[in-house]
């Protein structure tokens, strides 16, 4: 127990210290770049030259890809400056390697400059790739990846076992800029425990048919049940309207109509002249009455609302249609499996940068 403070503090020293390290290198290659570039913008090429390709020679798979291509790239330009066209065509074969879709931004670097970059890119053959986290179901989705060639040739594309054992040829043919491959997971059966591991392997062909350089991705599989669809939630009661009539619009017709008959029966003014009652008034006072008794049979409590019913009929008809759609789905759903792929560090074997 003695021992075990001071080991255990000199391990994570250690760890500590490495870490350091490790960012001061990436650090210092990044300022060894920036460096050269300021070389570069002098129209120092000799200089220029030196200070990239020191920092290219220590920079390693820590240091960021933008900075290494950003060096490559000014590397290229500065030998092309300095008269070694060979050394500027080697910088941008490098370049080309490390991702052939980096090139120097003709608003930065002349003609002379991206054409000799153009030479490089069409003299080396290599497919860079894109693969994503994915999630498929079998039988209904597809994996994709998506390659990015350097220049036209011939490549094949395969499905294989860590040992080397082609499971599925994907493509093989020829690819000039971009392409897509799919799978649609069908090769699972050799799983066990519903995991396992197989290589999406890209090889790219020179013009004679020989391997120029193979590109290998690792793909953990997890097989595993499809996940349902939730059942649709219950329409508010706030969005159906009222089928039937309330009390209320009768009740204010009736009452409007008792009210102005009584008024008419009171105010003889209103209707005849004198403080003697007369027929006609009593005949206007028993029609608007009558009115409001009319106007209260026309909105009497508890009838049908034709219109109301039909519009809260589509919106039930609606909902009970997303209900049925989803137990479809989800009953699709329970008899097919899900394949999540988790694609790991790219290898590169041959003609690396």
């Amino acid at each position: 127990m003695r021992v075990a403070g001071p080991l255990l503090v000199a391990v994570l020293g250690g760890v500590l210290a490495t870490a350091t390290a490790r960012a001061q290198d990436t650090t210092g290659v990044a300022g060894a770049v920036a460096n050269g570039v300021r070389h570069y913008g002098r129209l120092d090429y000799d200089s220029a030259a030196i200070t990239l390709r020191r920092a290219l020679a220590v920079a390693g798979d820590s240091t960021s890809e933008p900075v290494r291509i950003r060096a490559m790239t000014y590397l290229g330009a500065a030998e092309l400056f300095r008269g070694r066209r060979d050394s500027a065509f080697a910088a941008f074969r490098r370049l080309v390697m490390l991702d052939p879709r980096a090139h120097p931004d003709p608003l930065v670097f002349p003609p002379e400059v991206t054409t000799i970059y153009d030479f490089a890119r069409e003299a080396t053959k290599v497919v860079t790739a894109v693969v994503r986290d994915t999630s498929i179901r079998l039988g209904a989705d597809r994996f994709r990846a998506q390659l990015f060639a350097s220049s036209f040739h011939q490549i094949i594309a395969t499905l294989e076992r860590e040992d080397g054992f082609t499971v599925r040829t994907l493509y093989a043919g020829p690819i000039s800029d971009t392409l897509q491959v799919f799978w649609t997971g069908e090769d699972t059966v050799f799983l066990q425990n519903d995991s396992g591991r197989l290589v999406f392997s890209v090889t790219s062909l020179t013009n004679v048919g020989r391997q120029s350089r193979v590109l290998r991705v690792p793909m953990d599989l997890v097989l595993g049940p499809q996940d349902t669809l939730p059942t649709p939630s219950p329409i508010p009661d706030s969005l159906f309207l009222p089928e039937r009539e309330s009390v209320a619009p009768g009740f204010r017709a009736m009452v409007r109509g008792a009210g102005v008959g009584l008024l008419v029966g009171l105010l003889p003014a209103l209707v005849a002249g004198g403080n003697t009652p007369s027929g006609s008034r009593y005949a206007v006072a028993g029609g608007l009455t009558l009115a409001g008794v009319v106007g209260f049979l026309k909105h009497r409590p508890g009838k049908a609302l034709p219109d109301n019913i039909a519009a809260n009929q589509e919106l039930r008809g609606g909902l009970q249609a997303q209900i049925d759609m989803t137990a479809q789905e989800n009953a699709i759903r329970v008899l097919q499996k899900r394949l999540d792929i988790h694609p790991g560090p790219t290898e590169i074997i041959g003609g690396r940068p």
